[in-house]
């Protein structure tokens, strides 16, 4: 049967939930609206601070987000808690949410995460009206972050892990490079 981008699937008598490529780059398109735009991942300060003055040290900084800090942690988050989803370990699955709760650097970095993880949550809430969907969101409880979310409802909805994580990471420095781009053009227009 087909629901949209969703693909009710019998597997070993249990019902899957697969969605599809379309589905997933909706999620993770930059006008889902979960407020990507309203955060930029602590870019002001490192142009503020000189750590981004050209586009050169703007690469360098989101490849190392990307290969050392933001990109590479939420990339295991997404992964292990996809993992524990379609294994059912939830005692994994809840040492993961404390985990990633605990790994946020900095109080922005933390409510930036923590808003769009809710934000994501309360969409897929109210779409995909799930009782065991639901019941995985509310046992996350207050320590929301976005990779969770994302995790949680990859391995929900069995998306094909990598494309999942490529997609989340394509979306998050993204959304980087376009303050970048906002905050030159304010520079332009206030000298």
């Amino acid at each position: 049967m087909r629901l949209g981008g969703i693909r009710k699937m019998k597997h070993q008598n249990k019902t899957i939930n697969k969605v599809d490529i379309h589905e997933l780059l909706t999620w993770f398109n930059p006008s889902y609206p979960i407020g990507s735009y309203a955060y930029s991942h602590g870019i002001e300060y490192a142009i503020e601070d000189g750590l981004i003055n050209n586009s050169n040290s703007l690469h360098k900084w989101v490849r190392d987000l990307l290969i050392f800090g933001t990109g590479y942690n939420d990339s295991i988050i997404i992964n292990t808690l996809y993992n524990s989803i379609v294994e059912n370990n939830l005692s994994n699955f809840d040492d993961i949410v404390d985990i990633a709760y605990a790994m946020k650097p900095t109080k922005e970095i933390s409510l930036e995460s923590a808003q769009q993880g809710i934000s994501f949550y309360s969409i897929i809430q109210e779409v995909y009206n799930s009782n065991e969907l639901n019941s995985y969101l509310r046992r996350v409880d207050s320590k929301i972050t976005y990779p969770v979310i994302t995790g949680i409802i990859g391995g929900y909805f069995q998306v094909e892990k990598h494309n999942l994580i490529y997609a989340y990471l394509y979306m998050r420095f993204l959304h980087i490079y376009f303050s970048y781009f906002l905050l030159t053009i304010f520079i332009i227009i206030s000298t």
